[in-house]
């Protein structure tokens, strides 16, 4: 017979339960002792510990593999920008998602930002510059460039090639910045989170609606007439689980789920689904007469109201290298707006005045939503403290950064903080104690809290 062992293996990193439902799933059997063990391992949770009950060769070979599996996981940070352009400003940026299919290459910058002959595509642009020993032209060529089909963004230095669709870090704040000086264009979120490799990250930022069904049955007699509703909440039926199937809320706003793998080769491979959904209507299912009865006991089914969801998916993978950013297009509507124009009071005479004093037009307006998606590693040993802040967080970045104290803060020799001191200005101001501080302090006191000599 084999001799069976016990022995207790604490993890510094992977977790307890999946280690041992991976041995159990992997190691199961008689091992020659007649009796069949159908699990040989225990997970203790609180202590992140693994308990395995096998012969010595099995749990020689579940030390190896935690030796190999239990190390600290590779951290990554997500970035995503969520941008709306209507078709005024797609036009005027050049931003062409056709192009950029089986193009490679990469764009790289200096100086200023400028844009030069928008929609029609940039094939070579010549640049003169006067200096003290005379005039030199200079000459660049290529495709299109990393603001899309036609634009041409460049400085004092600069090189153009094609682009495939994704930006390093300062390329990307180059073309945002060309968004957001646009009237046509909204960043409507950006989100920043950070996420262990492996590891689904997920952004839910949606109004939540219930499903409640409502069931009522009423009891009518000579002497009285009742009516007994019973509402509950319910899973929504069906199998589709992309429209909230087997979930108990209906929701829209925006939603983003992203899964990372960081590669031995420092590749960085992310699954990434945004959805941007919005409710356009209400249907009502059901009866509204309160007075319904049927034969059946006199039970009726009563309304309930539903919202009708415009829902807008993508499901991509894709590989990026550490600060790169891929941009995620073709997220487009088309909405059809009517305008009411002409002379108030006059076209509001019945029966002639919208025709002769008013006028009604409709408009089409195409919209387009771009993500802009940037990866890069969070080494957990030197994360800074605003290193889960996108770009755009001003506010928070003044708490991290101690230019702001969160309320409550009593710790000492900080700045700025103000504590409760219900003594008298006066005798605040004689406290040689309340003196010095306020010296030492770089703080201004607004009136009237003035700091007497």
């Amino acid at each position: 017979l084999r001799r069976i062992a016990t022995r207790t293996f604490k993890l510094a990193h992977a977790d307890a339960e999946e280690v041992a439902a991976k041995f159990n799933d992997t190691w199961s059997g008689d091992f020659g002792i007649g009796v069949k063990l159908i699990k040989i391992a225990r997970a203790f949770p609180e202590a992140n510990a693994v308990m395995v009950t096998a012969p010595g060769v099995i749990l020689d070979s579940c030390e190896r593999v935690i030796r190999e599996i239990d190390v600290e996981p590779m951290q990554v940070y997500i970035e995503a920008r969520f941008v709306e352009l209507s078709s005024t400003a797609l036009h005027k940026l050049g931003i062409d998602w056709s192009m950029l299919e089986g193009m490679k290459g990469s764009a790289s910058f200096g100086g200023g930002v400028n844009f030069h002959d928008i929609g029609k595509g940039v094939q070579e642009y010549t640049r003169t510059t006067t200096d003290s020993a005379g005039t030199t032209s200079y000459k660049l060529t290529g495709g299109t460039t990393a603001g899309g089909n036609g634009t041409y963004i460049g400085g004092d230095d600069g090189t153009i090639s094609h682009f495939n669709g994704t930006l390093n870090f300062s390329e990307m704040y180059l073309v945002l910045s060309a968004l957001e000086r646009e009237n046509d264009t909204r960043i409507f979120s950006n989100p920043r989170i950070i996420v262990a490799s492996g590891k689904k990250a997920t952004v839910d930022m949606t109004t939540k609606y219930p499903n409640v069904t409502v069931a009522a049955k009423r009891t009518s007699n000579s002497n009285s007439d009742s009516l007994d509703l019973d509402m509950k909440m319910a899973e929504i039926p069906g199998e589709d689980k992309f429209m909230f199937a087997k979930e108990a809320f209906f929701s829209w706003g925006i939603e983003l789920e992203v899964t990372p793998r960081v590669g031995t080769n420092g590749i960085i491979n992310v699954s990434i689904v945004p959805t941007i959904s919005s409710r356009t209507d209400w249907v009502t299912a059901g009866a509204n007469d309160t007075n319904n009865k049927t034969t059946d006991n006199n039970a009726g089914s009563y309304s309930a109201k539903y919202p009708v969801i415009d829902v807008q998916r993508l499901v991509t993978d894709f590989s990026m290298r550490d600060g790169s950013t891929a941009v995620i297009g073709g997220l487009s509507k088309t909405t059809e707006e009517q305008m009411d124009s002409g002379i108030p009071y006059l076209r509001d005479i019945p029966w002639i005045g919208d025709k002769l004093f008013g006028g009604k037009s409709r408009q089409k307006v195409q919209k387009e939503i771009l993500v802009f998606v940037t990866v890069g590693f969070a080494e957990p040993t030197g994360l800074k403290s605003d290193v889960g802040l996108p770009k755009n967080a001003v506010l928070g970045r003044e708490y991290t950064q101690g230019f702001r104290k969160e309320p409550g803060d009593r710790r000492s020799g900080t700045a700025g903080v103000t504590s409760l001191d219900l003594r008298s200005i006066e005798k605040q101001a004689a406290d040689p104690a309340w003196t010095n501080r306020a010296e030492n302090t770089e703080f201004r006191f607004p009136m009237p809290f003035t700091k007497r000599k």
